[in-house]
Order: structure tokens, then sequence, then C-alpha cells
């Protein structure tokens, strides 16, 4: 549980679809304690290269949270996430 802003983050994707049938995929990112949305990336397709970029153009602002929540999907597990 979050006790002050920027302590701690939730990260998921989300999928959708356009009108003509296209897929899009959200990368969603949360500060658990003030619910403000830091980031919503919309793309094609997003590698972990992706997801270090969105981060990091969040800490660039905010600083870099105590702790990342994310769910156990294997969406996450990547080489570039790990470093």
């Amino acid at each position: 549980i979050a006790t002050h802003p920027n302590e701690n983050w939730s990260m998921d994707f989300m999928n959708d679809a356009l009108f003509v049938g296209q897929k899009i995929k959200t990368l969603t990112l949360v500060d658990n304690f003030t619910r403000e949305s830091l980031a919503i990336e919309a793309v094609w397709r997003l590698a972990g290269h992706g997801v270090v970029a969105a981060l990091l153009k969040v800490a660039d602002e905010k600083g870099l949270p105590k702790s990342i929540r994310i769910d156990k999907r294997p969406e996450f597990t990547s080489k570039a996430l790990d470093q």
C-alpha cells in the first residue's frame, strides 16, 4: 500500500481494436497513491525496450518509484525490463 506519491506505481497492458478491426495495445502507468495516470502509450506493438522508454520518460519528470506493481503475465518478461 502506497503512503505517499511516487512510492509505488502500477503498470499494465490493455488491448483494444479500432473500428476497422486493427488491434492496438496500450501501456498504462498509474501512481498508486495519487491515482494519477502517469502515462498511456498506445501502439501497434510494444517490446521491452518500448516499455523501458516509457518508464524513463516518466522518471525524467517524476523520478523513479520504490517499486512498480505488475501482474504475473508473460508480457512483462523481458531482458530490457530486467536490466
